[in-house]
């Protein structure tokens, strides 16, 4: 099991939310539950998972091959219709 590791106070970080917003900056605090980061463009609080589980967060994409997606196979139509 990866696990990451919490910030500390003046630790750079760069985290991708859920919404694929990257928060790149420095820790400003850390309580239980998450961590204040203060941004070039805007400060944000991050929760702790996307420090100590990333992968769970934000899971890897899978590759092409293995898609969840099942895909109806096409259905053979018939060229000639009796008359």
């Amino acid at each position: 099991m990866s696990t990451g590791s919490m910030p500390k106070p003046g630790d750079t970080v760069s985290v991708t939310l859920h919404n694929k917003e990257t928060i790149e900056g420095t820790v400003e605090w850390v309580d239980g539950n998450g961590a204040w980061i203060k941004g070039t463009q805007r400060a944000r609080w991050v929760p702790i998972e996307y420090f100590l589980r990333p992968d769970l967060v934000n899971p890897p994409p899978k590759p092409a091959g293995e898609s969840t997606e099942k895909v109806p196979k096409a259905r053979k139509e018939e060229s000639e219709s009796e008359e």
